[in-house]
């Protein structure tokens, strides 16, 4: 991925949410670069098959207890009961399935799906124990769209950094230790959580 076209920049472009001059540049970005032109690909098709499938609803209740549960994630709380997220795409793993490759990794996708929505993720190499992350949330249709979406970062239950993506879904957190095994997520009254690998090899 190239430093003046993020991963979001793309599914911004892909998606018809780029200003004119934005979307031109990304579209000259994406002709003459063959990394950027296989993520829009990927892009595309990930819409089109996360389109096809419906997310499951909590059933009646659950959301109500699992508010509960969240608060204070950096207190350590109990997550059981907690919905989980999935996994849909790590490019990191994208060479056994032919969508591409990379023999030195200095970023990767995750596109994530569960309970409060879906979210892409790209993770790059900030340091030689930390990485950036950017990513774009979008909610599902439990989820209130001025919600906004809060997610913490742990490692081994240990709160280490945190965000909040607001109406935009956008959210950066910065300097993320490569040690960081958990990703927890708070949307509305959706409450979701996923193991998280951060490493880029």
């Amino acid at each position: 991925m190239t430093g003046r076209v993020a991963f979001t920049d793309l599914v911004d472009w892909v998606e018809g949410r780029c200003q004119p001059q934005r979307a031109a540049t990304v579209e000259r970005a994406v002709a003459t670069d063959e990394e950027l032109a296989r993520s829009v690909a990927w892009i595309r098709d990930f819409l089109q098959d996360a389109g096809a499938m419906p997310l499951q609803q909590p059933p009646a209740g659950l959301t109500e207890r699992l508010y509960a549960l969240f608060d204070g994630a950096h207190q350590g709380v109990d997550p059981e009961g907690w919905s989980e997220l999935t996994v849909l795409h790590d490019s990191r793993r994208a060479a056994v399935a032919g969508v591409r490759s990379a023999p030195a990794l200095d970023s990767a996708q995750l596109a994530i799906e569960g309970g409060p929505g879906r979210f892409v993720l790209e993770i790059s190499r900030a340091g030689a124990d930390t990485v950036d992350v950017q990513g774009l949330f979008r909610p599902s249709p439990a989820v209130g769209a001025d919600d906004g979406v809060d997610l913490t970062f742990l490692e081994h239950g240990v709160l280490r950094r945190a965000a909040r993506a607001g109406r935009d879904g956008r959210f950066e957190v910065r300097a993320v230790p490569c040690e960081v095994d958990e990703l927890r997520v708070r949307a509305g009254a959706e409450r979701a959580r996923i193991r998280l690998d951060l490493t880029l090899g």
